[in-house]
């Protein structure tokens, strides 16, 4: 018989965390398994959203700094959240800026972003 430890591992928790506690010496129980997966379903959120608030920079701030904005929504109400309106993308373009759009979006949409980026129309919509 082995002086391993034994670990047990969960399909949520994955390989790695026995991984870890094998190298530490550490012998996990499938309570303590299932204990972790709890404390990091409550933490990754939490450390998310604390992140967006610390690091959060308007859409607008973030297009005067580049030359170049690469945009890749999901759909039309996206994009126009994303580009449009005083804090959108385009309120913070300037006279060199590219603007690429790879965003799955109709071609309406297409169309009132490309339309927007020549008048330099806020509008959107």
């Amino acid at each position: 018989m082995s002086n391993s430890p034994k670990i047990l591992e969960s399909a949520q928790t994955g390989p790695k965390v026995a991984q870890t506690a094998a190298a530490a010496d550490i012998q996990l129980s499938e309570e303590t398994l299932e204990e972790i997966e709890q404390i990091m379903q409550a933490a990754v959120p939490a450390y998310r959203r604390k992140a967006r608030r610390q690091f959060q920079i308007e859409r607008r701030d973030l297009a005067s700094l580049c030359e170049m904005v690469l945009v890749s929504v999901t759909d039309d109400t996206a994009q126009q959240n994303v580009m449009f309106g005083q804090d959108g993308a385009l309120a913070g373009v300037h006279d060199g800026s590219v603007i690429i759009d790879l965003s799955t979006v109709s071609p309406g949409a297409s169309r009132r972003l490309n339309q927007a980026v020549w008048t330099g129309s806020e509008a959107g919509g």
